[in-house]
Parts: structure tokens; C-alpha cells; sequence
């Protein structure tokens, strides 16, 4: 299986059941402390637990505890070989072998190794399911609570990435 990126929240046929939808938004306004997505609309920021998981030969790697959905696009610093922090307890190690970068968990061996060329697409890719779930939002709560959602987690913001992503 080659590498691949994806939300925490998986959303693997680019839908959501309705459970799933209602689980993502009550874990969002709760993490920031409100009753719902709705009660999020004065907040300056949101943050959302999970972030990227890479998958890849048979290895998983999920981010550590701290690293946000917020943070996805901190991925895009590793085609310029600079490590991102990827959380904690237990933590993601980053290296770079040739061009590519691998990924395990702190006292792990396994890794997953992603090539720096097809970081790009899988960045593209974690963003067209954002996109997903940005519609499925703003159906089920509203243009609010989709544009604070945008805001926080930087949907529709041009991805800034090299090699015509």
C-alpha cells in the first residue's frame, strides 16, 4: 500500500454518516469548551484534537497527543526538510533518508515512509476531504459555523505548494 495522509477523522468515501458528523462537531465545541458548534461563533480560536495519521506498508503513524487538526498544513514544512512537531506522549520521530522523509512513533521501528515528491497529492488530498467536510458543516449548521470552521482550519486557503500541486 503506498502512503497516504488522512484526518484523524477518516472520512473514507469523502461522506459522513450523520453520527459521525454529530460526533465530529460535539468533540469540536467541547474540546473548546462550549455546549455546541454554535456556541464556537464568538471564540477568537478553535482547536480540533487529532490531526494527520500517515499510513503506509502496513504501518500506521497518528499524531501525538497536542497535535491538532489546526496544524495540517505545518506537513508542507517537511518538503523543505525542516522537522514539524507532531505532539507528544508518545511522540512522532522525523527523518530524512534520501528524498524521502519516514515517520514512527517514539520507541517504535516501524515506519512509514512517505516520498517528499508525493507529499504535495497527499496534502491536496487531505484538503479536498476538509472540503467534504466543510459542505457537510455548513448543511447540517449553517454558513456561521462553516466559515468558523474555514477560519480555523484553513480549508480554502490556497495550499502554497511546489511541483503544480
Amino acid at each position: 500500500m503506498s502512503p497516504h495522509l488522512e484526518p484523524v477523522l477518516e472520512l473514507p468515501d469523502g461522506t459522513l454518516t450523520s453520527i459521525e458528523l454529530d460526533t465530529f462537531l460535539h468533540t469540536w465545541a467541547d474540546y473548546n469548551g462550549a455546549e455546541t458548534p454554535r456556541g464556537l461563533l464568538q471564540e477568537e480560536m478553535t482547536l480540533f484534537p487529532g490531526g494527520l495519521r500517515a499510513f503506509g506498508h502496513g504501518v500506521t503513524v497518528d499524531p501525538g497527543c497536542c497535535f491538532g487538526l489546526e496544524d495540517w498544513r505545518e506537513w508542507r514544512w517537511l518538503l523543505d526538510r525542516e522537522p514539524i512537531w507532531m505532539g507528544h506522549d508518545p511522540g512522532v520521530v522525523q527523518e530524512f533518508v534520501g528524498d524521502e522523509v519516514h515517520l514512527s512513533r517514539e520507541g517504535r521501528e516501524q515506519r512509514v515512509r512517505i516520498p517528499l515528491a508525493e507529499l504535495p497529492r497527499l496534502l491536496t488530498g487531505v484538503r479536498e476531504q476538509l472540503l467534504v467536510l466543510l459542505a457537510l458543516v455548513e448543511r447540517k449548521e449553517g454558513p456561521e459555523v462553516a466559515a468558523l470552521l474555514d477560519r480555523d482550519l484553513h480549508v480554502t486557503d490556497p495550499l502554497d505548494l511546489p511541483f503544480g500541486a
